[in-house]
């Protein structure tokens, strides 16, 4: 359909990880991107068998290859922004300007990716989330419209890029990237309760089935999906440890 649908998976929630309930982003720590996909497989019964998964350095190289995004800051996210702009500035070098008031700006790659971290301000982890497929959106649009800038970078990105693709495969799919268009980007899941457990804050799928039906009638359009008896079994799992 060349129609691409994002959905982001919020980190801290609350799901199963080879049998070990914990936040969902443990799973990459534990187990790198073969885990995290396995994971996510389980939960949300879903059969992904590919990743890629980029740094910072990356994401700050493609957002400068495209001549920088246009965002706008709000100014509850000013002092955060600043502090992950010294901090991109320290990790990946460079020496990007801090933003000294609200407004609308073109964000370079360190800048970029210092607005793709800002947690700690209203909406927490979603909010994030939600940067995150924002930053997406705009590079895929800029790079839409400048493609000989975008694929100056390729060079030096794809070798960086950990996957299970073949460079031949990455190269094919950034030269296709401008057939395609984002239509529609969420986040997972759709209904959760955030609380302790155990001294830990964590979010609560409510319930894990349900937001996983709605995953696939989201990605996919499927009415009515049923869940695998795995899922069935983290589903009561989960709502014996929240106690809802």
């Amino acid at each position: 359909t060349k129609e691409v649908k994002l959905l982001s998976i919020y980190r801290d929630t609350y799901l199963s990880i080879n049998g070990k309930y914990s936040k969902v982003n443990a799973a990459y720590s534990w187990g790198g991107p073969e885990l995290a996909i396995s994971t996510i497989n389980r939960n949300l019964d879903l059969n992904i068998e590919k990743y890629a998964t980029v740094n910072f350095k990356i994401l700050a190289n493609i957002v400068d290859s495209v001549g920088g995004i246009e965002v706008k800051v709000d100014q509850s996210i000013l002092k955060n922004l600043n502090a992950y702009i010294k901090n991109m500035n320290h990790l990946n070098g460079g020496n990007s300007s801090t933003i000294k008031s609200a407004g609308t700006y073109t964000l370079d790659g360190n800048q970029a990716v210092a607005y793709s971290r800002i947690r700690y301000t209203a909406g927490g982890d979603l909010a994030r989330a939600g940067r995150q497929r924002e930053v997406l959106q705009k590079i895929f649009d800029k790079a839409k419209s400048n493609p000989l800038k975008m694929m100056s970078v390729m060079d030096e990105v794809l070798p960086q890029i950990k996957t299970n693709m073949s460079q031949n495969e990455l190269f094919k799919m950034a030269l296709s990237v401008f057939k395609y268009d984002i239509k529609d980007q969420q986040g997972f899941p759709w209904d959760q309760k955030e609380m302790k457990y155990y001294g830990t804050y964590y979010g609560f799928p409510t319930t894990l089935k349900e937001n996983a039906i709605r995953a696939h009638k989201y990605l996919f359009g499927t009415d009515n999906y049923q869940v695998s008896d795995e899922l069935s079994r983290i589903n009561q799992k989960i709502i014996y440890r929240a106690g809802y």
